[in-house]
């Protein structure tokens, strides 16, 4: 099944024709015009003569052999006659997030569906007929809304982990998304707001203890300014830690002391795995953050990580970072699909671009993994996954194992723009060394050794 927005293209229908010759009866064009797009998608279910829909948008290209590897997927579930599928997509024009699975709230005791890019559910999904049975759409929905009605109704999802559609156009935000979202949200318990301009607010946590682990090693200015930044966030009971790795300057544990932070010394070979568990061993707070000593946050950024960190269904949130000169250090980090089998393919999203040319990081996003330059985690989570790997990542990718490890427990990595800070990439350590990457288990997965 087709829900468009406007016609379609003619070599597209075609197609459609050509294959609807075997299947008499499955090609049925209705010019519905005053409905909205789910108003007009509940007409075409209605006639729907089969017992699973597939909703395709008019500006979407499919492979040849979605429909072969949705049932591949859906024949490997629990109960494959009741699952819907989704895939990724392939952006030609536009930049979409990839939406993982686990954004379907495979728990029930957890949130339900979080939705952060409707342009992910709006085509390329496929869904049984019964789903949407009991569905009744508002005048203005939108067609994703179907999606997550059939969500909210506990219906399972599979998902095919590889792009199999391209998006040729972008599809411009419309008022009724925001409509839809607050209606999506509004059958969410606690306070979730959204925003005119689409923004989705989780409620705040602001009874929630948090804990900041700092690492350094001199660098003075750069280390009571970081500390500083969280002060002035005024957020009541901080835990504040510093673990000095051997600093030559013994007035920055003095200076560090009188901003009411406890220092913690570690006088051992720089491994940052280890010293970030050695900080947060020394703290009791339901939420921990783990910040670079040449980081800095902004006003709001420490309310708004916590206010994802404490959701059940997210086991790690970042915000975003940029540099002195206004480009981007940290937009979220996901994988590269065109990466070599034998390569993670972990890709810093929109890396070094300047503010006019971002488009991913500007948006909240469910990604594969965050820098621990600025990272917040819960202290269950942490606890229960055995923290930081201090002997395979002891410098570098042990923030992308951290987050490949939360996500292995159905958890929910999220990026927020709503959560800025400045980050000064490198200058704490003045440059990466090529052992940073030698004592790695992925160096050593690279060069064919057992880590």
């Amino acid at each position: 099944m087709l829900g468009c927005r406007r016609a379609l293209d003619p070599a597209q229908l075609r197609a459609l024709e050509t294959a609807a010759t075997a299947r008499p009866g499955a090609l049925v064009r209705r010019e519905l015009h005053g409905l909205a797009e789910a108003g007009a998608l509940r007409v075409l279910v209605d006639e729907c003569r089969f017992n699973r829909v597939l909703i395709v948008a008019a500006d979407d290209w499919l492979r040849p052999d979605l429909l072969y590897r949705y049932d591949l997927v859906r024949t490997g579930e629990a109960e494959p006659n009741r699952a819907g599928v989704t895939s990724a997509a392939r952006p030609r024009t536009a930049a979409g997030a990839f939406l993982p699975p686990s954004a379907f709230s495979q728990d029930p005791a957890a949130q339900k569906p979080l939705l952060f890019d409707t342009a992910a559910l709006e085509s390329g999904v496929q869904l049984p007929r019964a789903a949407l049975d009991d569905w009744c759409p508002a005048d203005d929905g939108a067609a994703w809304e179907a999606v997550a009605h059939a969500a909210r109704r506990g219906w399972p999802f599979a998902h095919v982990p590889v792009p199999m559609r391209a998006r040729v156009a972008r599809r411009p935000s419309a008022p009724l998304t925001v409509a839809g979202l607050r209606r999506h949200y509004a059958t969410l318990d606690g306070g979730w707001r959204i925003d005119d301009d689409g923004r989705v607010r989780p409620p705040p946590a602001d009874a929630v203890g948090i804990a900041v682990v700092v690492p350094y090693r001199d660098r003075r200015e750069l280390t009571l300014r970081c500390f500083e930044s969280v002060v002035e966030q005024k957020r009541p009971g901080l835990e504040l830690v510093a673990v000095d790795n051997g600093s030559a300057d013994g007035s920055i544990a003095r200076s560090l002391s009188a901003l009411g932070v406890r220092v913690v010394r570690r006088d051992e070979t720089f491994n940052f795995s280890r010293l970030c568990n050695a900080g947060a061993a020394t703290t009791r707070a339901a939420l921990l953050l783990f910040l670079n000593n040449d980081a800095a946050l902004a006003p709001g950024a420490l309310a708004e990580l916590a206010a994802w960190a404490a959701q059940p269904c997210v086991g790690l949130v970042a915000g975003r970072l940029d540099r002195r000169d206004g480009s981007l250090q940290h937009g979220g980090v996901e994988v590269h699909r065109a990466a070599p089998a034998y390569e993670a393919g972990w890709e810093d999203v929109e890396w070094s671009l300047p503010e006019e040319r971002l488009e991913r990081a500007r948006r909240l996003r469910v990604v594969e993994a965050v820098s621990a330059a600025c990272a917040m985690t819960r202290r269950a989570v942490f606890e229960r996954i055995g923290g930081f790997d201090e002997r395979h990542y002891p410098v570098a990718f042990g923030d992308l194992d951290y987050a490949t490890r939360v996500r292995r427990q159905g958890l929910l990595c999220v990026y927020t723009p709503y959560a800025r800070g400045l980050h000064e990439e490198g200058a704490s350590r003045r440059s990466e060394r090529l052992e940073d990457f030698e004592g790695s288990a992925w160096w050593a997965r690279r060069l064919g050794r057992t880590p």
